[in-house]
């Protein structure tokens, strides 16, 4: 009496941890995936930006003999926005000399 000869699977692992492993791996891609775009986001931007904040020396910032009122620097995106606008000086006699 002969055993009927059973049919081997052609897979090593049972279907159900296939299909766990399978889910598994998909929901961790999108989740490395963002990983790797913030340490990338960190690397390029974030690292660079507070590098070159920290090793640029402090503004100079022009002053001229007849005004009496010290500039106010404000630190942060605003204030190097400030410096890189020109700054005009206007005082008493250029302004009634334009007015008349």
């Amino acid at each position: 009496m002969a055993l009927p000869p059973t049919p081997t699977p052609s897979h090593l692992y049972p279907q159900a941890l296939q299909l766990k492993l399978y889910q598994a791996f998909i929901f961790s891609i999108p989740i490395l995936f963002s990983i790797i775009l913030f340490l990338l986001f960190y690397l390029f931007y974030l690292k660079r930006r507070a590098s070159t904040l920290s090793s640029s020396p402090p503004p100079i910032l022009p002053r001229s003999s007849n005004e009496g009122t010290p500039y106010v620097v404000s630190v942060g995106l605003k204030g190097e926005l400030k410096n890189k606008l020109p700054s005009i000086l206007c005082d008493e006699e250029t302004r009634t000399r334009e007015s008349q």
